[in-house]
């Protein structure tokens, strides 16, 4: 006969995405190459309560674009405040981007265009992301777990992980921030 033990280890408490600037995404972009003059305008934007879906259809529908005109790298959460770069099939400028920028670039749900980054002669496209940063406010954790955190950062800085968007990573928009099948550990 085989006896198992079975370990129940104690999860500590805590809290992910109390506020949309305790999850920052910065996408890491394979940047195009930047002409004088192209049909392409490239920017860098930040939002915060909408998605990168949303987004797309926010500058389509302000710029008056059609549905394939506005390209993207990668997902960005709606649950953050979010950094990345998009292309617009149309020369932008500075007026342009005051305009939108006057309509969309204020409150808490908000979609900002920053800069313009160059000009091109292709869309950005999924394949030329690099990855993401992500600073991430973890609440709620004790003083002793959260020593435990820095002792384990200062000594290992630089580690990555998966990074899967969806409930893979931390839940889904306005829903818990801990998996249904609660498979999130913090690991010490």
């Amino acid at each position: 006969m085989i006896v198992m033990r079975q370990t129940v280890l104690k999860v500590p408490e805590y809290k992910l995405k109390s506020k949309n600037e305790d999850f920052e995404v910065t996408e890491i972009s394979l940047l195009p190459k930047f002409f004088k003059k192209g049909p392409y305008t490239y920017l860098w934007i930040k939002k915060s309560g909408f998605s990168s879906f949303d987004v797309q259809d926010i500058l389509r529908n302000f710029f008056k674009l059609e549905s394939d005109d506005i390209n993207i790298q990668g997902l960005k959460d709606e649950d953050g405040v979010t950094a990345q770069i998009l292309s617009a099939r149309r020369v932008l400028l500075s007026k342009d981007i005051h305009a939108f920028n006057k309509k969309w670039g204020k409150g808490h749900m908000y979609v900002l265009i920053e800069r313009i980054l160059g000009y091109g002669r292709n869309p950005v496209a999924e394949r030329m992301l690099h990855g993401n940063l992500f600073n991430i406010v973890v609440r709620k954790l004790s003083p002793a777990i959260a020593e435990r955190i820095y002792v384990k950062i200062a000594r290992e800085r630089f580690f990555s992980f998966v990074n899967y968007y969806d409930s893979q990573r931390f839940g889904v928009p306005g829903g818990s921030y801990n998996t249904p099948d609660g498979s999130y550990r913090l690991v010490f």
